[in-house]
């Protein structure tokens, strides 16, 4: 139950990065520390994630004033707190960006990013060794001769981890494709995979949709290390699964509306292999009409053995765009999904649960009652039995500060916080 969480903050010269810990017990957030101390330009882009102990490991993009550079720092919950940040890669001929990162339940850590040589992206990857408190040596995990960008990373039980990022293909048809790669504990990284479909783009339905690009890759595993990536292509979300022995299946389409475009798809997964698919979709409309449709926060679930089941709208209201969905799974299969919507004349946090011993979906509610500004980039965590802990940036109309509100398992939401005190 407890948590932590990371931002970027800006102190009138450059972005720094600061954090704070939640402890269960006390309910209470600590006091922001900053975890960097390099001056040399931004910190942002962080992403965070914590074992089953309680330690955390944050990545991030920082500016040398030259490029972008890959940085880390670790909080150590047995007393030591947060470290010294360190440099992950010193390849100065151009900048790495969007780095993403993944802990086993041990502690042992994965992160990823896009390095540039200066004329194409490729694809590294650096581990953490929790046993020795060392990062082993970064390695390429792709070789294609084009770029490849836009990494995610997921991790199982028994250390192995799951990345996939978007590869160009400039030979066959010009467009992006989603690749996979396995890293399996004590042997290391196997072979990059595709695993959408090149050939033609799936679901299209003219020449014109030929040369479709994939987006925005998403990847989850479960404790035996099946894994399911999905990403959005030709308007619509599509799915892949990996499974442990068999190896990836066939993209799937998992959403079934032919008029209006998804995008943004995010996946979470138990440790039983339940997962939750959330994305946000235009809403049905007549082709031709010139009224543009609200965007509506569609999910879709996999259950094991059966597979995907029915595309589900999860919240109904229409005053306007319902965007950014993020998804959690706590340790029984339930699921907590947040956004961001707008209400005309802001946008709010909104959030929806699913209970998988019962279900159906539950009703949206409102998670934050502030009326003086805009929502931003809302994200959500959750505990083996369910507690969840969701921040976002909210505006007051002169500055953004971080908010916070928990969620007690089979109670309510509480009461939105303010995080960072500048």
């Amino acid at each position: 139950g407890n948590g932590a969480a990371v931002w970027s903050q800006f102190d009138g010269l450059r972005k720094n990065l600061w954090a704070s810990r939640y402890t269960a017990s006390t309910t209470a957030w600590s006091v922001p520390v900053l975890i960097e101390a390099n001056n040399g330009g931004d910190a942002d882009f962080p992403q965070l994630a914590l074992d089953s102990a309680g330690n955390a490991l944050v990545v991030w993009e920082q500016s040398d004033s030259t490029r972008r550079n890959i940085w880390a720092n670790r909080y150590t919950a047995t007393g030591q707190g947060w470290g010294a940040a360190q440099l992950l890669e010193t390849d100065n001929v151009s900048s790495a960006n969007a780095p993403h990162l993944a802990l086993d339940v041990s502690g042992n850590g994965m992160v990823v990013w896009e390095q540039s040589d200066g004329t194409r992206k490729s694809i590294w990857s650096r581990r953490y060794d929790v046993a020795s408190g060392q990062w082993e040596v970064a390695s390429l995990i792709e070789s294609s001769a084009e770029d490849a960008n836009a990494p995610q990373i997921a991790a199982d039980a028994n250390g192995n981890f799951m990345a996939v990022w978007r590869g160009y293909d400039g030979v066959v048809h010009n467009r992006y494709n989603v690749w996979a790669n396995r890293y399996v504990a004590g042997a290391g990284w196997g072979s990059a995979s595709l695993i959408s479909n090149n050939t033609t783009d799936p679901g299209a339905t003219s020449d014109a949709l030929v040369s479709r690009n994939a987006d925005t890759p998403h990847i989850a595993m479960d404790a035996a290390g099946n894994a399911l990536a999905v990403w959005a292509q030709a308007d619509h979300i599509y799915a892949n699964r990996y499974a442990v022995g068999a190896g990836w299946g066939a993209a799937q389409r998992i959403e079934n509306d032919v008029n209006w475009t998804a995008a943004s798809p995010r996946i979470a997964m138990a440790a039983n292999g339940r997962a939750y698919a959330v994305w946000e979709q235009y809403a049905d409309g007549v082709l031709g009409d010139t009224t543009p449709p609200f965007k509506n926060i569609m999910a879709n679930r996999y259950v094991p053995g059966l597979g995907w089941q029915s595309a589900t709208l999860i919240e109904t209201n229409n005053t306007g765009h319902a965007e950014t969905p993020q998804v959690a799974v706590d340790g029984a299969g339930n699921a907590t999904v947040v956004w961001r919507q707008w209400d005309v004349t802001h946008y709010s946090v909104w959030s929806n649960r699913y209970f998988s011993a019962s279900g159906p979906w539950d009703t949206a509610a409102l998670i934050e009652s502030d009326n003086s500004g805009h929502v931003f980039t809302p994200q959500v965590a959750v505990d083996a039995t369910g507690n969840a802990l969701a921040v976002w940036s909210q505006s007051d109309g002169t500055r953004r500060s971080v908010r916070t509100n928990h969620y007690i398992f089979g109670g309510a939401w509480g009461t939105a916080l303010v995080l960072d005190s500048k």
